[in-house]
């Protein structure tokens, strides 16, 4: 059988390890995987936890009532908070769909009537 392809370098570092013939220490990776794999043991024990004890409440009943509880607790102009941004993303899109329809009408010459 062919021999196996060379094992890529497990450092990134550059090469300024003695050569004294002493074993290199372990990737970071390798160090840091019992510690990841104790809190993604203990996140989980958490979770399993925290879903056998009594769910909250929800916050809002309804639609309504959620209307009236964000008016009542951050304000009137709380229910358009972030509407700018999304006009900064929509207004160019339709302005360049209608242009982009306005001269392909023009370039392919359609006639566009509407009968009464």
């Amino acid at each position: 059988p062919p021999p196996p392809p060379p094992r890529p370098s497990s450092s990134r570092l550059p090469s300024s390890a003695p050569s004294s013939g002493a074993s290199p220490s372990p990737p970071p990776s390798s160090r840091l995987a019992p510690a990841a794999t104790a809190s993604a043991a203990a996140s989980a024990t958490r979770a399993a936890s925290s879903s056998s004890s009594i769910p909250a409440m929800p916050r809002y009943t309804g639609m309504l009532d959620c209307f009236a509880t964000v008016v009542r607790e951050e304000g009137f102009g709380a229910l358009w908070r972030g509407i700018l941004p999304n006009y900064y993303k929509v207004v160019p899109s339709i302005a360049i769909a209608f242009v982009t329809y306005d001269v392909l009408k023009e370039m392919l010459d359609v006639e566009f009537k509407i009968s009464a």
